[in-house]
């Protein structure tokens, strides 16, 4: 019984990781090896718990840290960074389909529906001198639980700087010669 417990544990810890997902999107023509330096943004909002916010900004301050970034206390910065976080309801659901073991030809689709709350991480890079944003991660997960949400930041930030520095695209090929 215990080690059956301990199987559904770990499918559902598994399946809740995979429904996490991560984008990151970059402008193709900045050079990142420029920005050494970066500043939070005079415009940065904290969230609604003051906790979180701690938590976010030094798990991001981290993470541009063991990329090669220096924090600027003073003078301009090469990059300058703000997040968005917010939490909303949402419907979710899931559809199975079943044969009747009775009359084979009839198939049946179940669908559940179920209430749950999203939370949405978004962090962005800004040019320091043109103040575009140059780069952006965008996590989505279900909110995890009150006990849980020190680690799912962390995490959830880790898995949005993966994507620092972006992968150069590919240079163009020469045109043949005529």
């Amino acid at each position: 019984m215990r080690s059956g417990l301990v199987v559904v544990l770990a499918h559902l810890i598994a399946a809740s990781a995979a429904a996490q997902t991560v984008k990151v999107d970059a402008d193709g023509k900045v050079d990142f090896s420029k920005y050494r330096t970066f500043a939070w943004s005079p415009a940065q909002q904290a969230v609604k718990n003051p906790a979180n916010h701690i938590r976010i900004t030094r798990a991001v301050e981290r993470e541009l840290v063991a990329k090669g970034f220096h924090k600027a206390e003073t003078g301009p910065a090469d990059a300058r960074v703000r997040y968005y976080a917010k939490i909303a309801k949402k419907l979710k659901s899931s559809s199975r389909q079943e044969s009747s073991a009775w009359q084979p030809n009839d198939l049946r689709t179940m669908v559940d529906v179920s209430r749950v709350e999203q939370g949405t991480l978004i962090v962005e890079l800004s040019d320091g001198e043109s103040k575009e944003v140059v780069w952006r991660g965008t996590a989505v997960q279900v909110a995890p639980r009150p006990d849980e949400v020190a680690q799912a930041i962390d995490n959830t930030v880790k898995k949005i700087f993966m994507g620092y520095p972006p992968k150069a695209s590919p240079a163009p090929s020469p045109a043949p010669a005529p």
